[in-house]
């Protein structure tokens, strides 16, 4: 269930980036164009982060993997609260590609590693159901506290907050002893 809170925290933060992005970065004055590019770079890093996240998946423990991509999605979102130029967003959206395309090739890893191939199906659909809920009630969340305060700012610290938190609890996570 470590996994699942992990995964289920990191993939909100994910969703949250994607629905409030664009007006996160247009109410700080940056033009649509501009916001338009950052998605672009964060997916393109993102599918190169997943290819990499693959190869690092075969060779170092899942459980730091995880914890470190999850620290860089994490900082992004820290990043992005403050972000008030072209460097800095632009610096958000390499870190926020990196972090949430390592991690979830990471995350799907350590369940076969875990759990082996016998159950691997039942495991992802029932780890990934807080996930879904996860991802459908932050963008809300999110969007009720900024029409509450007209501002992103404490909404991107708290989900980076929670999206580290995620990332260390990860390393808890142990082997089970009788995988299914």
């Amino acid at each position: 269930w470590i996994i699942s809170f992990c995964h289920a925290i990191a993939s909100m933060g994910w969703m949250i980036v994607t629905v409030h992005i664009i007006p996160l970065l247009t109410d700080k004055g940056i033009s649509l164009q501009l916001a338009s590019l950052v998605v672009g770079v964060f997916t393109a890093v993102g599918m190169v982060s997943q290819i990499i996240g693959g190869f690092l998946a075969d060779r170092i423990s899942h459980r730091l993997g995880i914890c470190l991509f999850c620290t860089s999605q994490a900082l992004s979102m820290v990043l992005i609260a403050y972000a008030d130029g072209t460097a800095s967003i632009l610096m958000f959206s390499v870190l926020f590609g990196i972090g949430y395309g390592g991690r979830s090739t990471f995350l799907s890893a350590i369940r076969g590693d875990y759990f082996g191939r016998k159950a691997f199906g039942t495991i992802i659909g029932m780890s990934l159901v807080p996930m879904t809920i996860c991802m459908i009630l932050g963008p809300l969340i999110i969007g009720n506290q900024f029409d509450r305060t007209g501002d992103y700012t404490i909404s991107f610290l708290v989900t980076g907050f929670l999206t580290a938190i995620a990332g260390i609890s990860i390393i808890w996570a142990k082997r089970p002893q009788n995988p299914l």
